[in-house]
C-alpha cells in the first residue's frame, strides 16, 4: 500500500507539471506559419535604454525595402478600454466594457491563418469602420444569430462611431500571446488621426509583425536589420554609427514571446522561462522520490522474503529469472500506481485549476502527446525502480539466507540512506522556495508604496458620459465629499499599476540635450496629490480650481534627478506640445509594478484629457458609497455604463505570475512531504522490526521508554540533519537568483532556511515516533526470547 500510494501521489504531481509545462512550452506555436512569423522590435541603446515591443507606424511599409526576405507585414495597435453597444430589434440596448481590442491591418488574418465562422476574410478588414469579432464577443451581442451586417456602437470620446460587424472568428485551440475580443480595421484608425502621426517614425504605439518567405532565411534577415535600423532612421546631423548606437530593431520569433520576453509595450504580462525549469526540476525530484520510496520498501519485501528467494535459487531459478520476477512484480505495481494517478489527476484537477489560474479539462491528459509521455514515463520509472531491487534479489547468498542471517548489520544499508538523505533534500528545498515566494508576496502587499491605496475607487469613465462627468465634477463633488466616507475626488488619465506613455519634457534653459530623457507622463486634475495622498516635497499643488487657462506640472523626485534640476518649481516646461509652469515636487512613489522601480514621472494639469474618477473612501460605507455615486452618474448621463474597480486589487493582479508559483510551490511541497512521510513511514518500520531484540535487551538493562524512542528516532534526525546542510547552499542560491530580477526584493535570512530543516525535523519525528512508541512497549521477554 505504501509503494502504490507513494509512487501514485508522485506520478500525479509528474503529470500535472508535464499538462503545465507543455502547454506553456507549445504558446503560439498552433499557428501553422509559426515558424517563420517574427515581431519587430525596437531596443533603444542609448541614453533612453528601453527594449519596446512596439514600434513606428511606417516600420512595416518600410521594412520590406531593406529585407527582401519578409514576404508580408501586419500590424495590430491597441486601442484600450472601450463601450461597446448593440441596439437589438426590440429597442433595448446592450453594453458592455471591452478592453481587448485593436486596430487590425487586413494582413493579420492571412498572416496568422485566423478561421472564420462567418464573413470573408479576404474582405472582412479592407472597409472602414469594419470590425471582426470572437465568436465569444459575437455571441455575447447577438446570440446564436449570425452577426456578420449587423452594427456596434463603439463610443469614443464624445463620439458615437457605428462599426459593421464583417466576421466572426473560430476559436483558437491552442494559446497565443495574441489576446483579442475584437478587431477594428486600420484604415477606420488612420482617418480618425492627422498623417504626421501616421508617418511619424518616434512613436512607437503599433505591434509589427513580419513574415519571411522561408524559415531558413532567419539569419539572414535578423543580420540585416542594422542597415535596416541605420537607413530608417537615417539623417543629415547623424551618421550611421551615431545611429546604430542610439537605435536597434529586431526580429523576435513569436514562439518566443510568451517565456522569454519581458520587453516594454508588451501586449500583456508574459510567463517566464524560469517557472518552467523550476516545475520541471520540481517535477523530476518528485517523481525520484517516489521512485526511491518505492526502491527501499522493495528492498525491506525482500529482506523479508530471503529464506523465499533463497529456496528459489536452490531449486535452479537463474539470475535472469529472479530479475525478471522482480521487475514483473514492480511493474505491476506500477501498473496498480498509475490507476491511482489518473484518479487522483481527475479528483485534484479543479483544485489545481483554480490554484494556477487555468483551464485544463480531463480530456487534457489523453491528449495523444500526453499519453505517450504516461508510458515512457511508466516505462523509466519500472527500469529505475526495478532494477536495483532486483539486482539486489539476485545477489542474495542462499546459504547465509537459510541460516537466518537477514542482514549483516541491524540498521540501513549505505544507499538507502543516501535516497533517505535525497528525500529530506527535496522536501527541505520546496519549504524553502515556498517560505521564499510567500515572503516576497507579502513584501508586495505590505511595502509603502509612497500613497494610500487603501479603499481608493477607481470609475472608468466612456464616451459622452466622460465629457459630461468632467464638466460637471465641480457639482458631483460638492455632492458627494463628506457622504458615505468619500473624503477626496479626482479626475486621471492612469491608474496606479496600468501602463504610462512616454515622451520627452523639455525645460526652458536647460540646453544639454543629456537633461532631456524620455519620462513617464500622465494627466490629472488638482485634486489628485491629496487623494492619492501624495507627499509634496518642494512647491505648491496645481491651480485651485479651474479657472486657470494654462496647465501646470508636477514632477516626482526620480523626474527632478533624471533631468538634473537643482530648483525646478517656477521654472517652464513643455512635453507634448503643451507648455506650463513646474508647480511642485512630490516625493517618489510606485506608480508601477514592483518588478521595476520609480521612474522618472511628469503630472500634467489637464481635466480634459482624463479617463477615471478617482475617489478615496474612508470607514464601512464602501458599497453605499459605490451605490450614490452610481445613482449621481446615471443622473449626469442617463443609461450609462458604470464600471469600478479598486486600484489596491488592479495592483494585485501585477503579481499573478508569482501567486501562481507560491500556490504551486506549497501544493507540490504538501505532496513532496506526504510522499516522504509514507517512505520514512516504511523504513522506520523495517528499521523498528529490525532492533526489537537490541531494545528488549536495552529495557531489560534499566533504559527508559523516553530514551529508547529517542534512540530509534536519532538516526532519521540525523538524515535531516545531513540534508539540511548539503541543500541549504543551493537553495540559497537560487531563491537569491529568482529575487534578483525584482527591483524591490526581501534579504534572504537564516531563520527562513533554519525553520524549512525544523519543519522537516519535526516531520520525520512525528513519522517515526509511532514506530519507536509500539515497540518500546513490547514485552522484553517476548522480544529476547529465541524459540
Amino acid at each position: 500500500m505504501l509503494n502504490i500510494a507513494g509512487l501514485a501521489l508522485a506520478m500525479a504531481c509528474c503529470l500535472f507539471i508535464i499538462v503545465y509545462v507543455k502547454d506553456e512550452l507549445n504558446y503560439d506555436k498552433g499557428f501553422p506559419k509559426a515558424n517563420r512569423i517574427f515581431r519587430i522590435t525596437n531596443e533603444g541603446l542609448g541614453k533612453n535604454i528601453k527594449h519596446l515591443a512596439a514600434t513606428s507606424p511606417v516600420v512595416a511599409s518600410t521594412i520590406k525595402n531593406y529585407i527582401p526576405e519578409i514576404q508580408q507585414t501586419g500590424r495590430l495597435h491597441y486601442i484600450g478600454s472601450q463601450l461597446i453597444a448593440h441596439e437589438r430589434d426590440n429597442g433595448t440596448e446592450v453594453k458592455f466594457e471591452e478592453k481587448e481590442g485593436y486596430h487590425a491591418d487586413p494582413e493579420i488574418l492571412s498572416m496568422f491563418n485566423l478561421r472564420f465562422i462567418a464573413g470573408n476574410p479576404h474582405t472582412a478588414l479592407n472597409d472602414v469602420n469594419s470590425v471582426v469579432l470572437t465568436a465569444e464577443m459575437a455571441e455575447k451581442y447577438f446570440g446564436m444569430v449570425s452577426p456578420v451586417g449587423k452594427t456596434l456602437i463603439v463610443s469614443r470620446d464624445t463620439d458615437r462611431i457605428v462599426m459593421k460587424v464583417t466576421g466572426a472568428l473560430k476559436p483558437l485551440n491552442f494559446k497565443t500571446h495574441l489576446k483579442f475580443n475584437y478587431l477594428i480595421s486600420m484604415s477606420t484608425f488612420n482617418a480618425s488621426v492627422d498623417e504626421g502621426l501616421l508617418t511619424s517614425k518616434r512613436w512607437s504605439g503599433f505591434y509589427t509583425y513580419a513574415l519571411l518567405d522561408d524559415a531558413k532565411n532567419y539569419a539572414r534577415a535578423a543580420g540585416k536589420m542594422k542597415e535596416f535600423t541605420a537607413g530608417f532612421y537615417a539623417s543629415p546631423t547623424e551618421t550611421r554609427e551615431q545611429v546604430l548606437r542610439e537605435q536597434l530593431f529586431h526580429l523576435q520569433p513569436i514562439t518566443d514571446i510568451h517565456l522569454h520576453s519581458k520587453l516594454e509595450k508588451e501586449m500583456n504580462a508574459n510567463s517566464d522561462s524560469t517557472y518552467i525549469y523550476i516545475f520541471s526540476f520540481a517535477a523530476i525530484l518528485i517523481m525520484l522520490m517516489g521512485c526511491i520510496n518505492f526502491m527501499n520498501i522493495s528492498i525491506l519485501q525482500s529482506i523479508r522474503r530471503m529464506k523465499e528467494i533463497s529456496v528459489r535459487k536452490i531449486l535452479g531459478a537463474t539470475m535472469k529469472q529472479m530479475m525478471v520476477q522482480t521487475l514483473g512484480e514492480s511493474y505491476l505495481h506500477i501498473l496498480l500506481s498509475v490507476g491511482i494517478t489518473l484518479f487522483l489527476f481527475f479528483l485534484f484537477l479543479p483544485v489545481y485549476n483554480e490554484l494556477i489560474g487555468v483551464n485544463y479539462s480531463y480530456r487534457d491528459v489523453f491528449e495523444p502527446e500526453n499519453v505517450i509521455i504516461l508510458l515512457l514515463l511508466i516505462i523509466a520509472v519500472g527500469l529505475l525502480c526495478g532494477l536495483y531491487p532486483a539486482t539486489f534479489v539476485s545477489g542474495f547468498t542462499p546459504l547465509n539466507a537459510l541460516k537466518g542471517k537477514k542482514t549483516s548489520t541491524p540498521s540501513i544499508g549505505p544507499l538507502s540512506k543516501t535516497f533517505i538523505v535525497f528525500q529530506f533534500i527535496v522536501s527541505i528545498f520546496l519549504i524553502i522556495c515556498t517560505i521564499v515566494i510567500n515572503r516576497q508576496m507579502l513584501l508586495f502587499s505590505n511595502k509603502n508604496l509612497g500613497f494610500d491605496k487603501q479603499q481608493l475607487l477607481a470609475v472608468k469613465l466612456f464616451g459622452d458620459t466622460r465629457e459630461k462627468v468632467i464638466q460637471s465634477i465641480g457639482t458631483l463633488r460638492g455632492q458627494l465629499l463628506n457622504t458615505n466616507g468619500i473624503t477626496e475626488m479626482s479626475l486621471v488619465s492612469r491608474l496606479p499599476g496600468e501602463r504610462l506613455g512616454m515622451d520627452q519634457f523639455v525645460v526652458d534653459n536647460v540646453p544639454d540635450v543629456e537633461s532631456r530623457p524620455e519620462v513617464r507622463f500622465m494627466w490629472a486634475d488638482e485634486n489628485f496629490v491629496p487623494a492619492m495622498r501624495l507627499e509634496m516635497k518642494q512647491g505648491r499643488n496645481f491651480f485651485q480650481g479651474n479657472s486657470s487657462s494654462g496647465t501646470a506640472f508636477i514632477l516626482n523626485e526620480s523626474a527632478v534627478k533624471a533631468l538634473h534640476l537643482k530648483s525646478p518649481v517656477g521654472m517652464v516646461g513643455t512635453i507634448q506640445n503643451n507648455k506650463g509652469e513646474i508647480a511642485g515636487v512630490v516625493k517618489d512613489f510606485n506608480f508601477s509594478s514592483l518588478h521595476a522601480g520609480v521612474e522618472p514621472l511628469v503630472i500634467q494639469y489637464d481635466p480634459n484629457k482624463t479617463n477615471y474618477l478617482l475617489l478615496k473612501v474612508i470607514g464601512r460605507n464602501v458599497q453605499e458609497a459605490i451605490h450614490q455615486l452610481k445613482t449621481k452618474v446615471n443622473d449626469i448621463s442617463p443609461g450609462a455604463l458604470f464600471s469600478y474597480s479598486f486600484v489596491d486589487e488592479n495592483l494585485d493582479r501585477l503579481y499573478e505570475s508569482e501567486k501562481r508559483m507560491l500556490n504551486v510551490f506549497t501544493f507540490f511541497t504538501i505532496l513532496s512531504i506526504i510522499i516522504s512521510c509514507l517512505g520514512i513511514f516504511g523504513i522506520s518500520s523495517y528499521v523498528s522490526n529490525l532492533r526489537i531484540k537490541e531494545i528488549g535487551i536495552r529495557k531489560v538493562l534499566g533504559a527508559s521508554s523516553v530514551h529508547l524512542i529517542l534512540l530509534l528516532c536519532k538516526q532519521f534526525l540525523w538524515f535531516v540533519g545531513i540534508a539540511f546542510l548539503l541543500v541549504s547552499p543551493f537553495a540559497w542560491w537560487s531563491m537569491n537568483k529568482w529575487l534578483s530580477d525584482f527591483a524591490y526584493r526581501i534579504d534572504l535570512q537564516v531563520w527562513m532556511f533554519v525553520s524549512a530543516g525544523a519543519l522537516s525535523g519535526i516531520i520525520a519525528f512525528l513519522t517515526v515516533v509511532s514506530h519507536a512508541i509500539r515497540t518500546t512497549r513490547i514485552n522484553p521477554i517476548k522480544s529476547i526470547r529465541v524459540e
